[in-house]
């Protein structure tokens, strides 16, 4: 499952940028306001796109634990994993000293 940041919504148009409000073409009632929001609008797209990530859920085949990866958007690298690799490596190292105890015992 990919969760992926969500840009729908009245200010944004299908192609991804900022669609400019009626408002804020020459002859406007709020034109400053909306060159306000219109302004604000851009900066909260450029925030956004620098920290443009996507969740992806995971299960690791030997622990059967559930693993979030934290994408970038652009790069498709992983950025962060929880539990990390190294958790997840000595997870399963417990499980097989573990079970080399079991056969020890029996």
């Amino acid at each position: 499952m990919r969760v992926e940041t969500n840009r729908n919504g009245p200010f944004w148009n299908q192609a991804g940028s900022v669609a400019e409000p009626a408002s804020a073409r020459p002859g406007g009632v709020a034109n400053d306001t909306a060159a306000l929001l219109l302004q604000a609008s851009r900066a909260a797209r450029n925030a956004l796109d620098a920290v443009s990530s996507n969740l992806q859920f995971l299960t690791d085949p030997h622990s059967g634990r559930t693993v979030v990866q934290v994408i970038d958007a652009k790069t498709r690298q992983v950025i962060r994993q929880l539990p990390s690799e190294e958790a997840l490596a000595i997870t399963k190292a417990i499980d097989r000293l573990q079970s080399l105890l079991v056969r020890e015992q029996a």
